[in-house]
Parts: structure tokens; C-alpha cells; sequence
């Protein structure tokens, strides 16, 4: 049931009147004014918009000079936050997928999965290419891959700084994870999650987005990693 209703004053809406509103009097004198702080304009990214509903119930949503709409909690189930929330985590697993390559060129990242993960993917190369698929092994990984793959590139761990250490890292991912795959399915958004926990997840994904995006790996992983060992001097003489 809807929390309550638009009071008009001619053509402006001028307040609001809620369920619990007393039953005597008209909707005018019972009406509660807009809060300049539960207002936002019809511009407002709708990112944004996420972010201000984590303490909120609605906004109010400005269009010129006049509130004409209203977003609530419930309207972020809808079509356009999902996918939202779809293409942010897509984003990610394309610079998951970008990263691993770099890092781990020649597909070197094969060392950091177990064979079975390895045969899964070949595999899924193997069924792509009978459909005249031309797709390398990298572009066969799932998103437990990639991220396996970079939890393990020392390199990679060292750059991130949202997370700052590999246990926390796995969860947001494994997280953002989840939530990708409930939005694909068509299933409650708060399904084991709370409001808050979907203001977060977007906000954490948006950051590492942008740390993603910034990435450019100077050597790949296997040169990081042998540059460190030192090499002793030679004293013998010519």
C-alpha cells in the first residue's frame, strides 16, 4: 500500500498528506511540506539517486519549479536500476577481464586455476568456436575466474586501494557477484540483503570502476615478479 498522497494547490503541488493523516480537516491544512533535503532534480544521475535513498524512505523529484514526481525504496526493483546495477558489474568483469590479460599475457594466468576451472574453459572454447565463434581462453572465464585470477596477482592486490587486503577484496567481489546474478535472474533485489547493503555494493562498485579504469599495468605479472629477484655480482675477471 502507497505511504500516502500529492496535495495540490491550483496546478502546484504544494505538500503531501500520509496515511496516517487526521481524518477531520481538509488534505490542505493536513498537509506536510516539502523538505529541502528530500528534494532532487529530474537530472539528478540516478547513481546519485541510490546513494541518497540509504537513509531515506523517497525523494521528491523536481522537474523546472514544480515536484511532480516521486521516487520510494520500492522503485529501485524496477527496469532502470537493474539495469544499472547490471551494467556496473559487466563494466567490471570487462576490466577484470582486461587486467587478467595484461597481467598475465600468453594466457599465463592458466597457473592460477585449478585444472578443472582450465578444462571448463576450454571447453566453453571448444562449443564457441563450432559456432564460428572466434573467442580466445580468456574470453572463457567466468567472473570466479577473473577474480581468483587477480586475488593471486601480488601486483594487482598491491594497486587496489578500496580494499586493502585480499580477504575483503573476495567478499566484495564474490558480493557483487551475487548481486549481478540476482539482477540477471529477475529475482528480489533484497532477497538476503538490506537497503543499505545495495547503496553500498553500488557505491564500492562505482570506486573500483574508476581504480579499474586507471589501471595500466606497466610490465605483465611474471616480469614484476622475476624483477625482484637480484642477481649476484660477478667478480671474475675478463
Amino acid at each position: 500500500m502507497f505511504w500516502g498522497a500529492a496535495v495540490r494547490q491550483g496546478e502546484r503541488v504544494i505538500g503531501f498528506v500520509t496515511k496516517d493523516a487526521p481524518d477531520n480537516g481538509t488534505c490542505e491544512t493536513a498537509a506536510s511540506a516539502f523538505q529541502l533535503e528530500d528534494i532532487v532534480s529530474d537530472s539528478t544521475p540516478l547513481l546519485d539517486a541510490i546513494r541518497m535513498l540509504h537513509d531515506k524512505d523517497r525523494l521528491f523529484i523536481l522537474n523546472k519549479n514544480n515536484v511532480d514526481h516521486i521516487v520510494t525504496r520500492a522503485d529501485m526493483q524496477k527496469f532502470p536500476v537493474r539495469m544499472l546495477l547490471f551494467s556496473l558489474v559487466t563494466l567490471l568483469e570487462m576490466q577484470m577481464l582486461r587486467l587478467t590479460r595484461q597481467y598475465h599475457p600468453e594466457d599465463r594466468w592458466i597457473q592460477l586455476l585449478s585444472p578443472d576451472r582450465v578444462e571448463k574453459a576450454q571447453k566453453l572454447q571448444l562449443e564457441r568456436r563450432d559456432r564460428n565463434e572466434d573467442m580466445d581462453l580468456a574470453d572463457c572465464l567466468q567472473f570466479g575466474d577473473k577474480r581468483d585470477i587477480l586475488l593471486k596477482t601480488t601486483a594487482w592486490m598491491a594497486s587496489i586501494r578500496i580494499v586493502g587486503s585480499k580477504r575483503r577484496a573476495k567478499s566484495l567481489l564474490d558480493r557483487l557477484q551475487s548481486l549481478r546474478d540476482t539482477v540477471a535472474h529477475g529475482q528480489d533485489l533484497l532477497a538476503g540483503r538490506t537497503w543499505p547493503d545495495i547503496v553500498d555494493l553500488t557505491y564500492k562498485a562505482e570506486q573500483l570502476l574508476e581504480e579499474f579504469e586507471q589501471e595500466q599495468p606497466a610490465q605483465p605479472a611474471h616480469v614484476l615478479a622475476s624483477s625482484v629477484t637480484t642477481t649476484a655480482p660477478d667478480h671474475r675477471q675478463n
